[in-house]
């Protein structure tokens, strides 16, 4: 499955042509590593981002998309907590290019796909070609190596393990109960 999902994620980041995410209601976990992967991002405001997978036992494994996008600190703060953000402000730090209301996003991404077959297309596909090229060697060995090894986490008696959690609970239960542990102490 991860080989599968990275050369699925591979092929969108080294399309010629490019890719424009129009994102909307939830993206989350690999929807994220999806949009990531595109050229541009445009967002309903009200979407959702965030890798609330990292509550699930992955304890704050960085992408080396997120870093290239958000920076270092900013993507180890959301690996670390697993908060989700909306739009506006996802527009704000960077995860996407801009956020728009609902029911303007659609003709929003139109206009930027339009202007953007204004431009010649041997030179968007050799720019493309570039950027990858450089993206590229920051990211081959990082991600599958790092998804296999965190399926071998070991527990400590008072940590959360989500999966041995969802074996005995069920899924939902499991994130019940897994949401509880990050619900703000009372006073």
């Amino acid at each position: 499955v991860d080989e599968s999902n990275a050369n699925f994620v591979d092929r969108i980041a080294h399309c010629w042509k490019p890719m424009i995410c129009q994102a909307h209601g939830y993206c989350l976990g690999w929807g994220l590593i999806l949009a990531d992967s595109c050229d541009l991002t445009i967002a309903a405001d009200d979407c959702q981002f965030g890798h609330p997978e990292q509550r699930q036992s992955f304890g704050g494994q960085v992408g080396i998309r997120d870093i290239l996008i958000l920076g270092l600190k900013k993507a180890r703060e959301m690996m670390l907590l697993g908060y989700r953000i909306d739009g506006k402000e996802a527009e704000r730090i960077g995860w996407v290019n801009k956020a728009v209301p609902a029911d303007q996003l659609e003709t929003e991404v139109e206009k930027i796909a339009h202007d953007i077959t204004l431009l010649p297309r041997d030179a968007i596909a050799l720019g493309r070609t570039a950027t990858m090229m450089a993206v590229d060697t920051l990211l081959r060995g990082t991600g599958i190596p790092m998804h296999a090894i965190s399926q071998n986490i070991r527990f400590e008696p008072d940590e959360f393990n989500f999966i041995s959690n969802r074996a005995k609970l069920g899924t939902k239960e499991a994130i019940k109960a897994r949401d509880a542990r990050w619900e703000a102490p009372e006073n």
